[in-house]
């Protein structure tokens, strides 16, 4: 998968009517994403619609399917199910206001108009995962349940 083409929309090429684009983002596209290591991999649809208003764009996000992380508790993978959805404005911007985008509500791009929800859409999956992420009960790895007692009981042993 080529992360850098596929996710990126030409806002300058997007109907009055507006348009809506459909993405399936797997395990490629969590490998490639930068500076994450919580999701191992996944199966994820991710829908972007874009409409044209007035100077700017109001850019609908949704993501439902399924991510494999590590289980918090035995660190064996875990795949759990996500759902979320967002609204921004896109706005055409200054450099700096590209650059660092000053406020969360508003995403500022380029006078080329293209409009990169590569990482939009992988927050919209982080933001929709449980703090605390592991196996039901009696799911976990046994052997890691077993060391995990262990280790709980040697300690509470050492407290008293």
């Amino acid at each position: 998968m080529k992360l850098s083409k596929m996710l990126k929309i030409n806002l300058l090429r997007v109907p009055q009517e507006g348009k809506t684009f459909a993405f399936e983002l797997d395990s490629d596209y969590f490998s490639i994403i930068i500076d994450q290591e919580e999701i191992l991999g996944g199966d994820v649809r991710a829908i972007v619609e874009i409409k044209p208003v007035s100077h700017h764009f109001i850019a609908r996000l949704s993501v439902s399917g399924e991510v494999d992380v590590e289980c918090d508790r035995c660190l064996a993978d875990l795949t759990l199910k996500v759902e979320n959805n967002s609204e921004l404005v896109v706005k055409f911007g200054t450099q700096e206001q590209i650059e660092t985008q000053p406020d969360e509500d508003i995403v500022y791009v380029d006078e080329d108009g293209i409009f990169d929800v590569s990482w939009l859409l992988f927050e919209l999956i982080e933001l929709s995962l449980p703090m605390v992420r592991r196996h039901q009960e009696g799911g976990c790895n046994p052997t890691m349940e077993m060391l995990l007692r262990a280790y709980l009981c040697a300690n509470s042993a050492d407290e008293e």
